[in-house]
């Protein structure tokens, strides 16, 4: 069960990346997040010598453009704060495998949804979430389905 602050930060996720999905133009290359509390122990590496430089103001439209092909930044994981603001683009995620976690075939699986899955139960992490068009919005926390909603519903 979600506590008060987990399901503002829930629904303030949920409202990014649906709109993050109405927006979406024919190059959209989906987008892995992870909200966190304490990213000194989350296992993370750069995929870019320089980080993507953001606006404060307007998370929506900065997702947009790194999410876009033509993007340097569209691969791996981007990473938000409890506060909501992103600190950290394009970033290789590697959670540890969680041998018991409770795997949906059903969905579209791949190393996005897999490491977004795992690195829910990652001790520092609230939430992570996915936008893919074969998935939908998916968000997981301590390895839970606590959203999801397919592509063609948004």
């Amino acid at each position: 069960m979600l506590e008060n602050h987990s399901q503002e930060v829930l629904a303030k996720l949920v409202d990014t990346l649906t709109q993050v999905k109405q927006l979406a133009t024919h190059d959209f290359s989906g987008i892995g997040l992870v909200v966190y509390k304490d990213i000194k122990n989350i296992p993370i590496f750069p995929l870019q010598q320089q980080n993507f430089k953001t606006n404060p103001n307007n998370l929506v439209s900065d997702l947009l453009e790194i999410s876009s092909y033509d993007s340097e930044y569209h691969d791996g994981f981007h990473f938000i704060s409890e506060d909501f603001e992103m600190s950290h683009v394009a970033q290789y995620f590697s959670p540890p495998i969680i041998s018991n976690a409770n795997v949906d075939y059903s969905k579209v699986l791949g190393g996005r949804f897999m490491a977004a899955l795992f690195g829910s139960y990652v001790k520092s992490v609230f939430l992570t979430g996915i936008l893919t068009r074969g998935n939908g919005i998916i968000i997981f926390e301590h390895g839970n389905t606590v959203y999801s909603k397919c592509w063609h519903k948004i």
